[in-house]
């Protein structure tokens, strides 16, 4: 069964614990599961924070020199939002299941807004909605930390050049 998906951004898509290939008909994006018709599948949506992910400090690392001292970078959101969808439906090779990804709009973190719907086709939904990610939560405290720290550092160090210079003129 082809599985259109609509605004699927940095969604992982798996299936019995196997990523499925991402291919694209027509401008759409699609992914096929490799089961037999009238065999139940459950497929997997999953994106997790960057701040989440296995070596978010070298990517974090990189951003902030490039981004003069994290001054030009993007700040993290407060809500830092991760998913871990379920979608179960019966394998059918002659039919079509189109899903679309809501992107998150509430900075908040108040409001349950799904991220996961069905427009064609009949699945069961699990999961369907951002949840908070405390590991990304505390990685970003820690980042917040570490960038003030390097900040005050790096600008201490520059005074100090500074005057040493200027003294042994």
């Amino acid at each position: 069964m082809k599985i259109f998906l609509i605004n699927r951004a940095d969604v992982q898509v798996f299936c019995n614990d196997k990523r499925l290939i991402l291919r694209k008909e027509k401008g759409r994006e699609y992914v096929e599961t490799d089961q037999t018709d009238g065999e139940q599948v459950t497929v997997h949506f999953v994106r997790r924070h960057e701040l989440s992910r296995p070596f978010w400090w070298l990517y974090a690392l990189a951003f902030w020199i490039l981004g003069v001292m994290g001054f030009f970078t993007p700040r993290y959101s407060a809500f830092l939002p991760q998913l871990d969808c379920c979608l179960t439906f019966i394998e059918n090779k002659s039919a079509a299941l189109t899903v679309r990804f809501a992107h998150y709009l509430d900075e908040t973190g108040q409001r349950s807004i799904p991220a996961v719907t069905e427009l064609t086709g009949f699945a069961v939904t699990e999961n369907a909605y951002y949840r908070r990610d405390p590991v990304a939560k505390r990685r970003r405290k820690i980042y917040k930390i570490c960038s003030w720290f390097g900040r005050i550092v790096l600008i201490a160090a520059i005074a100090a050049v500074t005057i040493l210079t200027i003294i042994e003129r």
